[in-house]
């Protein structure tokens, strides 16, 4: 579906870069979710939603243990259920990717909760997600796609979420969802997001989604003031966004 989209003069993907920032210190000694203590780090986005072979400079962010392990389940779930979503049905044999054929085929009862989910109507699939997973993943996601590009952890800040399947949303609805603004607020100097920013015009532009995996996660960050936003693309079928105050 997102193939024309791709393709549109409205959304510049780029493939994600190797960038090294001058603000991670800042992120050393605490969890980006919660502030606690970091004894392991979190790959971003969780390689639940990407496929193999991961790329080499997947974004990986400090975390707690508890934090870390503590929305494994409902990762799994999410990717899941948009494969299942994309393709229509929660038969293994009739999946893309590979990774999602092998846990369902393992996992009878996720299986089983998947196609409680789906419902069909006048020919079309439709399905029903348990909404507070849904949001919990993004939120994790935007919180950690946050503290990478910005240095900053994330403890502090309030987030709001949001999510839709592309395929219901309208034209307008997608272009203005795709659509990065150009802002008036500057990046943390030395973060990545700085080293992404251009002067346009005599204002800060970020032109291009990063793309960490054609087809799988598309991500892009807006600021403004006194926050910003995160927006992702996860398997080229859930827009998600999580705004910071």
């Amino acid at each position: 579906m997102l193939g024309s989209l791709r393709r549109s003069s409205r959304v510049t993907l780029q493939r994600m870069e190797q960038i090294r920032p001058y603000t991670d210190s800042r992120l050393a000694g605490q969890c980006v979710y919660c502030g606690g203590v970091p004894d392991t780090g979190d790959h971003v986005p969780p390689r639940a939603f990407l496929d193999e072979p991961y790329p080499e400079n997947l974004p990986k962010v400090p975390c707690c243990k508890a934090c870390n392990e503590g929305a494994s389940l409902d990762e799994e779930y999410v990717a899941s259920l948009l494969e299942v979503a994309a393709c229509g049905t929660a038969q293994p044999d009739e999946l893309e990717r590979p990774k999602i054929v092998r846990k369902l085929r393992e996992s009878g009862a996720l299986r089983r909760r998947l196609e409680r989910c789906l419902t069909a109507s006048d020919g079309q699939v439709a399905v029903v997600a348990e909404a507070d997973r849904v949001s919990h993943v993004i939120e994790k996601i935007g919180r950690a796609l946050w503290a990478f590009e910005l240095g900053e952890p994330t403890a502090a800040l309030t987030a709001d979420v949001w999510f839709a399947a592309i395929p219901a949303l309208d034209s307008e609805a997608l272009a203005k969802f795709t659509l990065i603004e150009a802002s008036d607020v500057f990046p943390e100097v030395g973060s990545r997001l700085m080293f992404r920013h251009l002067v346009v015009n005599d204002e800060l532009y970020c032109p291009a989604w990063q793309d960490v995996q054609p087809g799988r996660f598309s991500y892009a960050i807006q600021l403004s003031g006194g926050g910003g936003t995160v927006k992702m693309i996860i398997r080229d079928y859930l827009a998600g966004r999580v705004e910071f105050s």
